[in-house]
């Protein structure tokens, strides 16, 4: 354990994750009990580079010096990558405040990858020059830079019902979290990771969301899609990463997007044999009904 690091429970065990090498040669990491690696393909860096720093231009939005501070949210704080190379873009560019919220069920995958950094700095690089035994234990740091401040807060509980208790707020015309501009949706698949994709889950996050807000997901599923347009977001075609051609980015504004889905998408939806909208106790995959492809010619995207 690396010297400093508060103590960790059966929860956080070794056993839980392990290291795999991807094919460019860096490591990431794969969670055993899901099946499912880290950053796969292109690693960390690059995908945070391509999926949000990029995709959104946040180099140049941290670098203004206009406007409120600039709210994240980190959905999937894992080994931190996303959320790190975030902080590294803002120290090079601090323009403005930057309030960036992680949230996660458990840290115990940054704990993971904590233990190798400490015992190898190639492995996990973004990790290094942060005081992680203050973060682990207080969930909530501020640092200044340049007379700009960085508050990086932590929320380790079920996601869920975080945000449909938030929705609960927006209902009752009280504030809820801190809204954010930006969301980078980094989870497990729905296959692995049923609740954070369901159809209800969405609608409640689109009340939290507000008015102008951008998310962006590695998957470029039909369904995922089709889902996001029921909750009531705009969708559009996000960049190329790794082996996908395309991703998906979504909105609450249609302006916000450079390339909403279109007709020709529609017309796929109705063909595909996975467009079904998540919603039900399991995912699953299937053809979608004629009421909900109704409900999408009426969205105002395709009007």
């Amino acid at each position: 354990m690396q010297p400093g690091l508060p103590a960790t429970g059966a929860a956080d065990r070794d056993d839980d994750f392990c290291l795999r090498q991807l094919p460019h040669g860096e490591f990431s990491m794969q969670s055993r009990h899901e099946r499912e690696t880290f950053h796969p393909v292109i690693g960390a860096r690059r995908e945070a580079e391509l999926l949000y720093l990029e995709q959104f231009s946040l180099a140049e939005r941290c670098a203004s010096t206009t406007g409120d501070p600039l709210v994240v949210w980190d959905v999937g704080l894992g080994a931190a990558g996303n959320a790190m190379h975030l902080i590294e873009c803002w120290r090079q560019h601090p323009g403005r405040d930057l309030q960036l919220a992680s949230f996660d069920l458990r840290d115990a995958a940054l704990r993971f990858a904590l233990r190798h950094h400490a015992d190898n700095a190639a492995l996990f690089p973004w990790l290094r020059d942060w005081d992680w035994p203050r973060m682990l234990r207080e969930k909530d740091y501020r640092l200044t830079v340049q007379g700009r401040v960085l508050r990086w807060t932590w929320h380790l509980e079920d996601f869920p019902d975080l945000i449909r208790r938030q929705a609960g707020r927006v209902t009752r015309g009280e504030p809820p979290l801190t809204v954010p501009a930006i969301v980078f949706y980094d989870a497990y698949s729905p296959a692995r990771c049923w609740r954070m994709w369901q159809l209800a889950h969405w609608r409640n996050l689109r009340q939290v969301c507000g008015d102008h807000c951008e998310l962006a997901f590695h998957s470029r599923a039909t369904a995922l899609r089709v889902t996001l347009l029921l909750a009531g977001f705009y969708v559009g075609y996000g960049r190329a990463i790794g082996n996908k051609e395309e991703t998906t980015v979504a909105a609450t504004q249609p302006e916000l997007l450079s390339r909403p889905l279109n007709q020709d998408w529609l017309r796929q939806v109705k063909r595909s044999t996975s467009a079904s909208p998540f919603t039900g106790t399991a995912y699953a995959q299937q053809p979608i009904g004629e009421t909900d492809y109704q409900r999408l010619l009426a969205h105002p995207q395709f009007l």
